[in-house]
């Protein structure tokens, strides 16, 4: 049973929203891009580890959490890529869309990629973030007083991907063997805790859950404000007339750009707006932004001339 679906992290969104409108010319913009694709590859390989997880035969049970984010006892986040949970064991999963070969070299506590030109990259250690995971696992179900194994995985999403040196203590293996890596689990962990056990373990978890936030170091005045045209890549401010928004240049008309705009601003700016914000950030009159503000999913909040009004952070559904 899939309790906890994967979502983009915040500063995924943000930096989709921060590449939409930092002007291409800026110098830090290729130092965000390169951050953003890094996270983007990741979110597909993780995307296409889910979609392998529903056709599989599972002989129990489960509860699947993906992508869970939450903070220790110190204040550090967490963030598990996949986490299996079923009467025999918690399995974590940590998935890489690597391309290249890879190989651990477990003596000098290094994760090493080699790519297809020759190229040599050392790279975080995968091991070292899941056996961090299990340990606040650990804490986790030491506060329930329950007892079950606790196993990691490493998952290599790209089919070319080549795995090289792998200490046997290890499990590292291609998504195709998904399967076969879970049958053996179950054949190799006899049953230890209830169905009941099993819940109170999954909801725990999802009482625990906090989302990281995150802000680029960059300042605000260089963003492009209003709503931007998508056909002409974000370059080209829209106008308002009569319920639209309309690209000057591509005459693209739009009422959704609107609510898609006022998202972008909630990550990028902060989490509320005024009505003369709103006013200047859409330039328009401000008469017309309180016709629109009213009409939002906005929640007002204080007195009429303080007012401010909170952007939903689910205002795109």
């Amino acid at each position: 049973m899939l309790v906890l679906e994967r979502q983009k992290s915040l500063k995924h969104l943000v930096l989709e929203a921060l590449l939409r409108r930092l002007p291409q010319t800026e110098e830090v913009y290729e130092y965000y891009e390169e951050i953003y694709l890094q996270i983007k590859k990741g979110y597909e390989g993780e995307m296409k580890s889910d979609r392998e997880w529903q056709e599989l035969s599972v002989p129990s049970k489960y509860y699947l959490l993906h992508n869970f984010e939450t903070e220790n006892i110190h204040g550090y986040s967490h963030q598990i890529d996949t986490l299996f949970i079923c009467p025999h064991f918690l399995w974590l999963l940590e998935i890489k869309n690597i391309t290249g070969r890879i190989d651990f070299q477990m003596e000098k506590n290094q994760f090493v990629r080699t790519r297809f030109d020759g190229t040599l990259e050392s790279m975080r250690n995968p091991i070292d973030q899941a056996e961090r995971h299990i340990r606040f696992l650990k804490q986790i179900l030491s506060e329930l007083k329950i007892t079950i194994p606790l196993l990691y995985s490493i998952v290599i999403t790209d089919d070319t991907t080549i795995i090289g040196s792998v200490p046997k203590h290890i499990s590292v293996f291609h998504l195709s063997g998904l399967q076969s890596k879970l049958n053996e689990l179950y054949h190799q962990y006899p049953k230890r805790i209830n169905l009941q056990q099993m819940k109170e373990i999954a909801e725990h978890l999802l009482s625990k859950r906090i989302k990281k936030e995150w802000r680029p170091n960059i300042e605000i005045e260089k963003l492009k404000k209003g709503a931007l045209c998508e056909r002409c890549n974000y370059k080209i401010a829209m106008f308002y007339k009569r319920g639209r928004f309309i690209c000057p240049k591509c005459n693209f008309n739009s009422k959704d750009v609107l609510i898609e705009s006022l998202h972008d601003y909630s990550l990028l700016f902060k989490p509320w707006i005024t009505k003369s914000e709103f006013s200047k950030f859409f330039n328009i009159p401000k008469k017309t932004a309180y016709k629109l503000i009213v009409k939002l999913p906005l929640e007002p909040i204080g007195e009429s001339r303080g007012r401010i009004y909170m952007i939903p952070k689910d205002i795109l559904k």
